[in-house]
């Protein structure tokens, strides 16, 4: 009793001490007020403080008449700081349907820390709701928890800045930042909600290291934002991270067990950097409904459900380029139909389902992807495959030690039957290597090259054509000891300048 009475004791004298500094240093320097709210001080409530402050003036909120039930409205004012002593704490659960806790309408400069807002009720009840040309204001370690509609909510303000707050088991949004540009978000913590951690509506935005888990979204985004060091785990709707809009950039964000997609790209000029996405139930990064020129740089894509990397849906213009994307149980990339001109350069591309996958249903769509210099290594299945594929380039990757090197297969569309064969595709200077069964595998595919390729070892054949496969150009490349033939063909198809000991084939050419 007497340890928890001296720790009782240090706390009032460490308030009281508190008060005092901050009160002295007012007066003496800058002449400001401090109003004092609390038992036994001038104001017992907040708005009364705040009626009465003028620019330059301290609110300091204690938390001996807490909790105060009130809605505060900061309204026409300018640099007014409140802070909160001793964790107090502003309920709603008494108030009309409707209220927010603190609301900022066409005020300024406005600071407010240290309070808990809590259970302000009906669709548009907010923690805190800045509104109307509320520029320049700042929140700093503030609990907006468990409100009927969102933590915080900006409406057509500027400049606002929110600094390690918890807006966490709101009903709505954890922060809903609309028609407002140039905020800035550091530190936050944003759980539990039931739509998103953090949506951002608007331009022009800095996210930095905040933490959003176990929401339905973790973040939503418009166009022209910075994201950089946030963490996305454990959330539970579709598309973690989505971005919407065009000329956004993602650097060392972290998105891990969430029940969907991780990042999702949508739009075009997007740069995706270093980014970490592990464990999640779909795809680790998406490209989509028309994404084009975006950059994706050194992310990590591990162990996800679906892929690594998905894009799809016309993307087009694309750069992807050396990422490590590893243990993805379906395909580590994973290219749609009709997609165009994307680029997939120097990616590690391990221990997948297969390795990277483009698949085309339209015979008459030249794709011109161009997958080049990656590494492709230990996939279960492909190490490469071109499903209906039609004008694509692979050059320059090593596939070693996959279920097959490369695979040429047709696409059946599910709804029509119809069937494209994969064509017009270039093979050209890989190196193909211990692959289980076979190195190349051409399965009913016309017109395609195969040039200047390293094919050693592999435990069935080295390149196989099947009997529909024809009209291929098989030219210059070395196929030595696979372990069955080196190059076997088994219908038209055009061979010269190969190297090879074993062949079948009355076409095969093996250069002796």
């Amino acid at each position: 009793m007497q340890v928890s009475t001296n720790k009782i004791w240090l706390i009032l004298i460490l308030s009281a001490s508190i008060i005092s500094f901050v009160l002295l240093i007012g007066i003496l320097f800058f002449q400001q007020k401090v109003l004092i709210v609390g038992e036994g001080s001038q104001f017992s409530t907040i708005q009364s403080a705040v009626t009465v402050a003028d620019s330059g003036d301290i609110i300091l909120v204690t938390d001996s008449l807490s909790p105060y039930e009130e809605a505060v409205e900061i309204e026409n004012k300018t640099e007014i700081t409140i802070i909160g002593v001793g964790k107090p704490v502003l309920d709603g659960s008494n108030l009309p349907l409707g209220s927010n806790g603190i609301t900022l309408i066409n005020s300024s400069k406005i600071k407010v820390s240290g309070l808990t807002i809590q259970q302000y009720m009906g669709f548009n009840g907010s923690g805190i709701s800045v509104e109307s040309s509320s520029d320049n204001n700042m929140f700093v370690r503030n609990r907006l928890i468990d409100n009927e509609g969102d933590g915080f909510l900006s409406l057509e303000s500027t400049r606002n800045t929110l600094f390690n707050n918890e807006t966490n088991m709101n009903n709505g949004f954890g922060v809903f930042i609309d028609a407002s540009q140039q905020d800035l978000l550091v530190g936050n913590v944003s759980n539990d909600n039931l739509i998103d951690g953090i949506l951002i509506a608007s331009p022009n935005s800095w996210i930095i290291g905040n933490q959003t888990f176990r929401n339905d979204f973790g973040i939503d985004a418009e166009e022209k934002q910075i994201f950089i060091g946030n963490v996305l785990n454990d959330n539970v709707g579709s598309d973690t991270f989505d971005v919407d809009g065009s000329q956004n950039i993602l650097i060392g964000n972290k998105l891990k067990n969430n029940k969907d997609d991780a990042i999702k790209i949508e739009e075009d000029f997007n740069i995706v950097i270093g980014n970490v996405a592990i464990g999640n139930v779909e795809t680790g990064l998406i490209l989509d409904n028309g994404a084009a020129n975006n950059i994706v740089i050194g992310n990590r894509l591990l162990n996800n459900i679906e892929d690594g990397i998905l894009v799809d849906d016309d993307a087009t213009d694309n750069l992807v380029m050396r990422n490590k994307i590893v243990g993805n149980i379906r395909d580590g990339i994973r290219v749609g139909d009709e997609t165009e001109n994307n680029t997939f350069k120097r990616n590690i591309v391990n221990e997948n389902g297969r390795g990277i996958f483009i698949r085309n249903n339209n015979s008459a769509f030249t794709q011109r992807n161009t997958v080049i210099e990656n590494n492709i290594i230990r996939n279960v299945g492909e190490g490469v495959k071109l499903e209906g594929g039609v004008g694509n380039t692979v050059k320059n990757n090593k596939i070693n030690k996959n279920g097959v090197g490369i695979s040429l297969t047709p696409r059946v569309d599910e709804d029509t039957m119809i069937k494209t064969l994969a064509q017009q595709n270039q093979i050209v200077g890989n190196t193909i290597r211990n692959n289980i069964t076979n190195g190349i595998n051409f399965d009913e595919s016309i017109d395609n090259t195969v040039q200047k390729n390293t094919i050693i070892s592999n435990r069935a054949n080295g390149i196989l054509l099947d009997v529909n496969s024809t009209s291929n150009r098989v030219l210059s490349n070395t196929a030595l000891l696979n372990g069955l033939f080196d190059i076997r063909d088994d219908e038209n198809n055009f061979f010269q300048g190969n190297i090879c000991e074993t062949s079948s084939g009355t076409e095969v050419d093996c250069g002796n």
